[in-house]
């Protein structure tokens, strides 16, 4: 049985984009990157990522119980893939969110980028007309000298 990564305690649709556009996009992949890969999340610190990882495992681990204990095919088959549909339709939702923050973490560095641009050239300028008037100041006080 799959599980999906907002069927750990603590992971909404939010953290679950932010987890898949780290390359943690299913509950195998927070597994095997385990507390060092999670702790470089944002949002998450050592415990939190300990306490994900738990819940994670305890999933799985049931998972693998329910398998092993499970009779061969039950009746239910039909009903319980349909029932994976809307599934799909969440991680389909998770990956269009990831994309979108993705583009708009982009266009936020892009921007960013454009007002220390900016800041920079205003520092330059403030630097420059600094400059001057201590020029302008010490040529005046040279001359009150004289």
């Amino acid at each position: 049985m799959k599980h999906l990564l907002t069927d750990i305690p603590g992971i909404g649709d939010g953290t679950a984009a932010l987890l898949a556009g780290e390359g943690l996009g299913s509950v195998a992949a927070l597994l095997k990157g385990g507390v060092e890969k999670l702790c470089q999340v944002r949002g998450f610190g050592e415990v939190r990522a300990a306490r994900v990882l738990a819940a994670a495992k305890a999933l799985t681990d049931d998972a693998v119980v329910k398998k092993v204990a499970a009779p061969a095919k039950p009746a239910a088959a039909p009903a319980r893939s349909a029932a994976k549909k809307p599934s799909k339709a969440a991680e389909k939702a998770a990956k269009k969110a990831t994309v979108k923050a993705k583009r708009d973490t982009k266009k936020a560095a892009i921007k960013a980028k454009k007002v220390a641009k900016a800041d920079a050239k205003a520092a330059k300028k403030a630097a420059a007309a600094m400059k001057k008037a201590d020029k302008k100041a010490k040529k005046k006080a040279k001359k009150k000298k004289k």
